[in-house]
C-alpha cells in the first residue's frame, strides 16, 4: 500500500492560478457567446443596440484570454518546481 505525499507547498499557488484561470475563462468564455448571440439577433432591429452588445462580447473575450494567459502562468510555475524537486531529489 503507498501512501500519497503531502502537497508541497511551493506547488499550491500553480494549481490555484491553473484551476481559477481555467475557470474564469470558461465563465467568461460563455458570457462572451451569449453576448454575440444577442448582437447577431439584435443587429437588424436596433443596429446601434447591438453595437454595444458586440463590445461587450469583445470585452468578455477579452477578459477570457487574460484568464487562460493566468492559467499559463499557473503552468509555467508549476513545471518549475516540478523541475526544481527533480534536481533537488537525489537518484
Amino acid at each position: 500500500m503507498s501512501a500519497e505525499q503531502p502537497q508541497h507547498p511551493t506547488t499550491v499557488l500553480p494549481w490555484v492560478l491553473m484551476i481559477a484561470g481555467d475557470g474564469v475563462a470558461v465563465w467568461r468564455g460563455y458570457l462572451a457567446a451569449w453576448w454575440y448571440r444577442e448582437y447577431l439577433m439584435e443587429r437588424a432591429f436596433d443596429p446601434s443596440g447591438a453595437e454595444l452588445y458586440y463590445l461587450n462580447a469583445q470585452i468578455e473575450a477579452a477578459y477570457a484570454v487574460a484568464a487562460l494567459a493566468v492559467a499559463g502562468i499557473g503552468v509555467a510555475l508549476l513545471l518549475r518546481a516540478q523541475r526544481r524537486q527533480r534536481r533537488l531529489t537525489p537518484p
